[in-house]
């Protein structure tokens, strides 16, 4: 069975004074997150559909897209900054047969 992921970024932020840039990206069963110059994370958790993806806790994340049903799915990461602000990104995935 081939699946085709397609990604659709959107992103939050707690302090709307200050936005870190954060941006997810996806390839080859990695997804990644980077942000602008200046702001360091202190902690990273990656979900998938609301659920915790084992391992997700750092700038990179594994993604078994083979489990993934066909349909759309939604990927966030939620991050912290050093000051202890939250700050989240999310992916839509689609996935196509």
């Amino acid at each position: 069975r081939v699946k085709t992921i397609f990604l659709a970024m959107r992103h939050t932020i707690d302090d709307m004074t200050a936005d870190p840039g954060l941006t997810l990206s996806y390839a080859e069963g990695v997804l990644s997150a980077t942000a602008d110059s200046g702001f360091s994370f202190t902690s990273y958790l990656w979900k998938i559909d609301g659920s915790a993806i084992p391992g997700g806790t750092s700038a990179t994340c594994v993604l078994d897209t083979g489990s993934l049903e066909t349909g759309y799915h939604n990927v966030t990461l939620v991050v912290k900054d050093t000051k202890g602000k939250y700050y989240s990104g999310t992916l839509e995935l689609r996935v196509k047969k």
